[in-house]
């Protein structure tokens, strides 16, 4: 990132030497496979780091496993929606009150102090219960301030602009639509899920300028696979296991002589008189 420049009388920071890194997979599985980018891109050694992103839990756990000592910045116009959601509800009919509230803390979060922007999202909560407004209404504007409050360090975006950081996400979202929707959400696409990871690979290498690195691998890695399918077409099949052997014969019951079947069953007192 470069010093910030004014141009047509706004302060403006240009980025250069931008890489690309994307998958689709769970979080934290992400967090995994985005380590070798960031080693490869020197990120801990770097002595200023922006992170910026929107209030995800998962995004902010990113941050502490891989940059920790980095300045996090929640992007602006991600806070600045949770503004317009709460006027909106306090102000439902009222279009042009609305916009003059919201209008003037937007201007009061991006160049002046959060708190005062805070402690106006809290006396909106607090008419709002005094009004009486609807419970889901009344919500949404105590979503809004306990949100910001809790995000408070994220959001000094007049310090962040001073010392020349971003506070939109723009440039990233930008890039997703350059790197990723271009390719992968074009009118009428449809993916399989396990093929959008390896175009997401060649998109990636092909954005960073890395095809002549990474493409030999791949390549060898492609005619490995090629092979091996051809060895297991034209395997022999596995010979069929040999049949049970047959159990075994069974030897002729016989009674042991004291068996009850081998004894006389008339008495022997009887028998000697009938002999």
């Amino acid at each position: 990132m470069e010093t910030p420049v004014q141009e047509r009388g706004k302060s403006v920071v240009h980025t250069q030497a931008l890489s690309y890194f994307s998958r689709l997979t769970e979080a934290e599985r992400f967090l995994e496979l985005a380590q070798p980018e960031l080693v490869r891109r020197q990120v801990a050694q770097a002595e200023r780091i922006s992170a910026l992103a929107d209030g995800a839990r998962w995004i902010q756990r990113f941050f502490d496993n891989t940059t920790p000592k980095a300045t996090r910045i929640l992007d602006f116009a991600h806070a600045a929606g949770y503004l317009a959601q709460a006027a909106e509800a306090f102000w439902p009919e009222q279009a042009s009150a609305q916009e003059a509230w919201f209008v003037a803390q937007r201007h009061e979060l991006k160049t002046g102090n959060p708190a005062q922007v805070i402690a106006a999202l809290h006396q909106l909560s607090l008419a709002a219960h005094d009004q009486a407004l609807p419970a889901d209404r009344q919500r949404v504007i105590a979503t809004a301030h306990d949100y910001l409050k809790a995000r408070l360090p994220l959001i000094q975006y007049a310090q962040f602009q001073k010392e020349g950081h971003p506070i939109g996400s723009g440039a990233s979202e930008s890039a997703n639509k350059l790197v990723v929707e271009r390719r992968l959400k074009g009118a009428e696409m449809q993916w399989d899920r396990a093929n959008v990871n390896p175009m997401l690979t060649l998109t990636n290498t092909a954005a960073n300028a890395r095809w002549a690195e990474v493409w030999p691998a791949a390549a060898q890695q492609q005619r490995a696979d090629r092979r091996q399918r051809l060895l297991d077409r034209h395997a022999l099949p596995p010979p069929e296991p040999p049949p049970p052997p047959p159990p075994p014969e069974k030897a002729p019951y016989r009674p042991a002589k004291d068996h009850p079947w081998r004894r006389s069953f008339m008495p022997a007192s009887r028998a000697r008189q009938a002999a």
